[in-house]
């Protein structure tokens, strides 16, 4: 029961548009992860070589051990892009979204959401409440999604520009790291590197 007869028919007023799921994207990694590294680093640092190892790199970030285990995997549209998209799509102007738990997205979601408000002018934004720092796999629009529009363009390619400063980061910190630090124990894979090779020294 509503009492309130302004409220009974503000929610008669409602209707539900259910939006399917996409399929996911299942990609196959490259298998040496280092090598990625590399050519991010030299890609955006033309003329230059990326002046850690392996061995260096994962000293300070373990977490890459498992990389193996996640060659191959699929990466999700994520709810808040579905939904987003789609009302865009439409011509909406900026909501507020109810979303069941924090944005995912120190990274993506929440970066893709503030790149698109970047163009807005005013009070209408996009708002989709707080972010949290879990990262999931999320996956990328196709081409022909990207062109729908050149706002969503833009802001897809932000988040391009945003995951790949993430691992430069890494990098850059492990190199400052090196000045100061003795290097790690070699991995057997790295055992033939001396480790006053000039692979150690950091660049500044």
């Amino acid at each position: 029961m509503i009492p309130s007869q302004m409220q009974k028919h503000r929610f008669e007023e409602i209707r539900v548009t259910a939006l399917g799921s996409k399929e996911p994207t299942t990609v196959t990694l490259h298998k040496d992860w280092f090598d990625v590294l590399k050519e991010l680093y030299e890609r955006r640092h033309p003329g230059k070589t990326i002046l850690i190892t392996k061995a260096r790199f994962m000293a300070r970030h373990s977490g890459m051990t498992t990389y193996d285990q996640h060659i191959r995997c699929d990466f999700i549209a994520h709810a808040e892009t579905v939904l987003i998209n789609y009302l865009l799509s439409y011509n909406y102007p900026p909501k507020v979204l109810g979303i069941s738990k924090a944005a995912c997205v120190i990274i993506i979601c929440y970066n893709y959401v503030q790149s698109l408000n970047e163009t807005k002018h005013g009070d209408q934004l996009w708002i989709i409440g707080s972010k949290y720092e879990h990262l999931y796999k999320w996956q990328y629009p196709s081409l022909e999604e990207r062109a729908s529009s050149e706002e969503v363009n833009g802001a897809y390619s932000n988040v391009s520009l945003f995951l790949e400063n993430e691992p430069l980061e890494l990098i850059e910190q492990c190199q400052y790291a090196s000045q100061t630090e003795s290097p790690p124990e070699l991995s057997d894979e790295c055992k033939d590197e001396h480790p006053l090779s000039p692979e150690w020294v950091a660049w500044d």
